[in-house]
């Protein structure tokens, strides 16, 4: 919700006497809000998950980008309201990117894209930020991890590796996908003890529930 138009709202006092009809509105409008933003992800998720598995098998350079200008057209919302919108879009797009990259199999996904995955993953990244930039030039930039990609995949040695996941998780602005990066740490075919060994060093979490997460999210 904006936040200008929570500011018309605002409990009162006069006299030490609180508006109650404006704190009832106002209660009410979080609510709302909380509800609009639930059924807001529901959404986006859905859409997000049924053209990233198509992607994933037949790639397409303009992925998403009809998908998000209906949905977040300039002149259906207030600028601060749109940009809000568009940063939670944003942000469960390359979620839910990362995802479905590591569970598709890199010599599947060879097949399919052929041998330069990385550098495709590269040009998708960047065209996620160039939609959301055109849609809304002020978007916080969210594609870091999977600008990451492709150097990581060209790391020559774990050293190596374990700098650029260093760089991943300082640039990773969402919890939810620093669960995927051990995955992804396995995803480029390193083995279960140099997983481990990059993890140590670079103190990612590798519990149980993240190496059982995928299980639980249907995609």
């Amino acid at each position: 919700m904006s936040p200008c138009l929570m500011s018309y709202i605002q409990p009162s006092t006069d006299g030490g006497t609180r508006d109650l009809p404006a704190e009832e509105t106002l209660s009410s409008l979080r609510t709302l809000e909380t509800a609009a933003r639930t059924s807001m992800g529901e959404a986006l998720d859905k859409i997000i998950k049924v053209r990233l598995k198509s992607h994933f098998k037949n790639r397409e350079e303009d992925f998403l980008l009809t998908e998000m200008r209906e949905m977040f057209r300039a002149e259906d919302c207030f600028p601060d309201v749109q940009k809000e919108a568009l940063d939670l879009a944003y942000e469960r797009v390359s979620t839910l990117y990362l995802y479905r990259l590591v569970v598709t199999k890199k010599k599947e996904l060879e097949k399919r894209w052929g041998r330069d995955v990385g550098q495709k993953v590269t040009q998708d990244a960047r065209h996620l930020h160039e939609t959301f930039s055109d849609l809304h030039p002020g978007v916080s930039q969210q594609n870091h991890v999977l600008l990451k990609v492709e150097e990581l995949i060209q790391s020559q040695d774990v050293n190596s590796v374990k700098i650029t996941l260093s760089g991943m998780m300082q640039l990773c602005q969402s919890e939810e996908s620093k669960k995927w990066l051990p995955s992804l740490l396995k995803w480029t075919g390193l083995s279960g003890a140099q997983v481990q060994e990059v993890l140590e060093a670079v103190q990612v979490p590798n519990t149980r529930e993240t190496r059982t997460l995928f299980s639980c999210i249907p995609i």
